[in-house]
């Protein structure tokens, strides 16, 4: 999340059950992500998160499964496909290749 559309990022923590926000810490970094969950009395068991690396493993420190949200899924599939698509389609496919049967 940016702050007046700066360069500075929070984070905002959601019940994934009730989509609503828990909190939202001012800052990005994996330290603030610790210190909350440490002070948590019941324990997340999964969280979802984008590819912040450090995020994800501040959460696979503290034995917290690391799931893909949908969004991120379907944009890692997404970019999966679209990588494959141009190593194997060629650049250009010419419209009359040589040979080629010529209808009308």
């Amino acid at each position: 999340m940016a702050f007046k559309k700066g360069h500075r990022y929070g984070t905002i923590i959601c019940d994934a059950t009730t989509h609503r926000p828990i909190d939202l810490l001012r800052t990005r970094e994996a330290d603030a992500l610790t210190d909350w969950l440490v002070n948590l009395e019941k324990r997340p068991v999964r969280a979802s998160v984008d590819r912040f690396p450090a995020y994800q493993e501040a959460l696979l420190g503290q034995a917290i499964v690391v799931v893909s949200d949908r969004f991120h899924l379907v944009d890692n599939l997404w970019r999966c496909l679209n990588s494959i698509c141009q190593r194997v389609l060629p650049s250009r496919i010419p419209l009359n290749p040589e040979g080629a049967v010529s209808y009308g």
